[in-house]
């Protein structure tokens, strides 16, 4: 993995943890308050990678909770959406008057632009994207009624957002140019609007081709790395004909390779 920026509370003494990890996520993420529900210890670790511009990061930490203000928001607009998926432990997030405990194999998102609290009454590893809010209103998306929303990161579209978030760690020096950025955030806004829709229930033959052509496109993302992908691999992963996919990516800007 690339990263452009660790914190580790490791190798500070025990009384100048929290700030090290405040200072770091700050200074990177967003301004927050943190505290430790009283414990005298905090083990963190924070790893951060760039897409292009969009912040990937994997948090590793002891218990604790975070709080963004409407003071801190004043101070650092950064027009956001996090997205988190949930890999150990439980955190507890809320926003306008919503509160949901996030498990393992689940996956939510929040809108930074507004005030909210994360608890994290147990240790916990997190996976987070931040991804520019307008990608997503843009789609017609209306994060005051789908933050702090529970997907499942195990079936339907939902499970594509949560793999490609825990794969493109792996994949960040390929990820890594603009370009790669562009279409990473456009294949993860997309899927988070098809994952909203297939949550209400919603299809059409429209969406079935967005799905699949989404579903291509994190496929190739998670096995750019792999020196036996071929369009072979991916028609067989996502369940589809060598020819179908030609004729899903015709009016694309990208084609697929034989």
């Amino acid at each position: 993995m690339s990263a452009i920026a660790v914190v580790s509370t490791s190798a500070v003494a025990p009384a100048d943890r929290l700030a090290l990890w405040g200072s770091f996520v700050g200074r990177h993420i967003g301004h927050l308050q943190s505290d430790t529900f009283g414990d005298r210890h905090f083990d963190g670790r924070l790893e951060l990678g760039d897409i292009g511009g969009l912040k990937l990061c994997r948090i590793i930490a002891s218990r604790h909770r975070v709080v963004r203000t409407p003071n801190q928001i004043l101070r650092d607009d950064r027009g956001y959406v996090k997205i988190v998926a949930q890999i150990e432990g439980a955190g507890r997030f809320e926003q306008a008057s919503r509160k949901l405990v996030l498990t393992p194999g689940e996956w939510s998102m929040y809108d930074t632009t507004r005030t909210y609290t994360v608890s994290n009454p147990e240790p916990i590893n997190q996976l987070a994207l931040l991804l520019p809010r307008e990608r997503l209103t843009r789609l017609g998306l209306n994060m005051e009624q789908l933050a702090v929303q529970r997907f499942s990161g195990r079936h339907g579209v939902g499970r594509l957002v949560y793999d490609l978030l825990s794969s493109a760690f792996a994949e960040l020096p390929v990820l890594a140019g603009p370009r790669g950025g562009e279409e990473f955030a456009d294949t993860m806004a997309n899927l988070v609007r098809l994952a909203v829709l297939d949550q209400m229930g919603v299809s059409s033959d429209a969406s079935i081709r967005e799905t699949t052509r989404d579903r291509v496109k994190a496929f190739i993302h998670a096995n750019l790395q792999d020196p036996l992908l071929s369009l072979d691999r991916v028609a067989a992963a996502v369940g589809c004909s060598k020819r179908n996919l030609h004729k899903m990516f015709a009016l694309e800007d990208e084609t697929l390779n034989t």
